[in-house]
């Protein structure tokens, strides 16, 4: 008996060891946006659930006092930060909404924020919304967790360069 039981045990544990059970959040999700919240933030059905996304590694303006202050400090007036911010929420609609995309998650981050949002890279076409967001100067490089994302160092570089030549809406 004692050695039907070891024999088993031994079978369970290497079965766990070579298992290509990968948890789900850590698999690519496809989804259909059905909403901009804003910028860095949408509706996406996710297997038949709504789920609000917020975009990894950058930051988009919020109008609201607190948040918007964030920008104020990096130089925006309040008028070109709220210029870019409905201009910017129109082209990513414009963009988005209706599209398949694909959400990916980063090991480096937490599934969820403190929101209840997921937290992922939105992949459309053969690109990310973040690059995009970054390239067309609505957004800025965030990420407040150490080490950062994986593709964060990549956001970092774009942002700066973006920035000190002042292309882009906000810059």
């Amino acid at each position: 008996m004692k050695v039907v039981v070891s024999i088993l045990a031994i079978v369970f544990v290497l079965s766990a060891c070579t298992s290509s059970h990968v948890p789900a959040h850590v698999l690519p999700e496809k989804g259909n946006v059905i909403d901009i919240i804003d910028g860095d933030t949408y509706i996406i059905a996710v297997d038949g659930e709504k789920e609000r996304v917020r975009a990894l590694g950058i930051d988009y303006p919020d109008m609201t006092k607190e948040k918007m202050q964030t920008f104020l400090d990096l130089g925006v007036s309040k008028k070109k930060l709220e210029m870019c911010y409905e201009q910017g929420k129109k082209e990513v609609e414009a963009l988005l909404k209706g599209v398949n995309v694909t959400l990916v998650s980063d090991k480096r981050e937490q599934e969820r924020d403190e929101y209840g949002r997921l937290l992922r890279y939105v992949d459309v076409g053969k690109g990310d919304m973040e690059t995009w967001l970054l390239e067309k100067g609505y957004a800025r490089f965030y990420d407040p967790t150490s080490p950062w994302c994986e593709r964060c160092k990549k956001y970092k570089e774009l942002y700066a360069k973006i920035r000190e030549a002042k292309k882009g809406c906000l810059w």
